[in-house]
């Protein structure tokens, strides 16, 4: 599949089931391949609220494609950046 495709980003407390703490919609390019660069966060001037990288706390991010017969791929860890880190917004 070579086209662009709508996915859904959430954040989750648990790595499986659970309701959304965020979440937003992109519309992205996927390659040949099936594989995409995304920003996840910036469809808001905000991006993802901050506590979700706050220490001690464990999130976790899902994804899922927004077509027929698709489910939620397994969630991923949020890691927090490293100290003095600066992150880049698009």
């Amino acid at each position: 599949m070579t086209s662009v495709a709508g996915v859904l980003f959430a954040v989750y407390e648990l790595p499986e089931d659970g309701a959304p703490l965020w979440q937003e919609v992109q519309n992205i390019k996927v390659d040949d391949r099936g594989n995409f660069t995304v920003f996840v966060g910036s469809t808001t001037k905000e991006g993802i609220p901050a506590e979700f990288f706050a220490k001690g706390k464990t999130y976790w991010l899902g994804k899922q494609l927004l077509l027929p017969g698709e489910i939620e791929q397994p969630r991923i860890r949020l890691v927090r950046p490293p100290v003095g880190a600066r992150l880049r917004r698009p």
